[in-house]
């Protein structure tokens, strides 16, 4: 018997379901990824993600809120990792893109100057990951 038979073979005991890539844990550990890199580059240069992504200047307060929110994204992108909750990475994923991303895009609470084509990038992560995780949800 040839030891790496194909998902598509009759008797293979890779089946469809234990070869999946898109699993709960696989998910919750992507998402754990990219909100723990959102929040050190929070940390790290926030300057840098103010600048790049809208036409804004970058104050001291507006540094200094940038660098405390790394905190508790930090925080979220851990207890994703350890609890490994499928509702809890969806919804809160829902919501850091609902009050950044999506914020700035349909100036929900105030208005801003956003920069394309850079803005796009997190807007259709935020997209993809939420698409993803509903998906997952539904299974």
């Amino acid at each position: 018997r040839f030891p790496l038979a194909s998902a598509r073979t009759p008797h293979s005991p890779y089946t469809q379901s234990t070869m999946s890539f898109l699993t709960p844990e696989n998910y919750n550990n992507a998402v754990a990824f990219v909100m723990a890199a959102y929040a050190l580059q929070f940390l790290f240069m926030p300057a840098k993600i103010i600048t790049d992504h809208f036409k804004a200047t970058t104050p001291a307060i507006a540094l200094f809120t940038a660098r405390g929110s790394a905190a508790p994204m930090l925080s979220m992108a851990y207890a994703m990792y350890k609890m490994q909750d499928l509702q809890y990475t969806v919804a809160s994923t829902v919501l850091v893109a609902f009050l950044y991303p999506l914020n700035a895009k349909y100036n929900i609470f105030q208005k801003l100057k956003v920069i394309y084509p850079m803005h796009y990038v997190p807007e259709a992560l935020m997209t993809t990951l939420i698409s993803t995780g509903v998906y997952l949800l539904a299974q």
